[in-house]
């Protein structure tokens, strides 16, 4: 997120609204979900590792799939870190004995 331009207004009043818009911004900013971004419909394929493009720019701190869709029976999705992939551009998960291709929204924070 680019930083909001700092500029002093020479009406009291609008430097003192601008002022108050510029505190609400960079609290916003920093707020983790700001940060975020929800990965769509992501295919994990049964027993592979998947790299998934998060986009970011920075390595994720948090990483949620959603419930999976399609599965078979109960299983795991773990996300994978010892991997040749790069952590800033994208996540590594698996899906294990789903039974068989689960289909995942992602929720990735950085």
């Amino acid at each position: 997120m680019k930083a909001p331009i700092v500029y002093r207004l020479e009406d009291p009043r609008a430097e003192q609204v601008r002022a108050e818009h510029h505190r609400a911004i960079v609290e916003l900013q920093g707020a983790p979900l700001a940060r975020a971004v929800i990965i769509r419909d992501v295919l994990l394929t049964e027993g592979d590792e998947v790299p998934v493009p998060h986009g970011l720019g920075r390595v994720p701190v948090f990483v949620c799939p959603s419930c999976p869709r399609n599965a078979a029976t109960f299983g795991a999705i773990v996300e994978v870190r010892s991997t040749a992939y790069p952590a800033k551009q994208y996540v590594v998960l698996k899906a294990d004995d789903w039974g068989d291709d689960v289909t995942v929204d992602l929720l990735v924070v950085g």
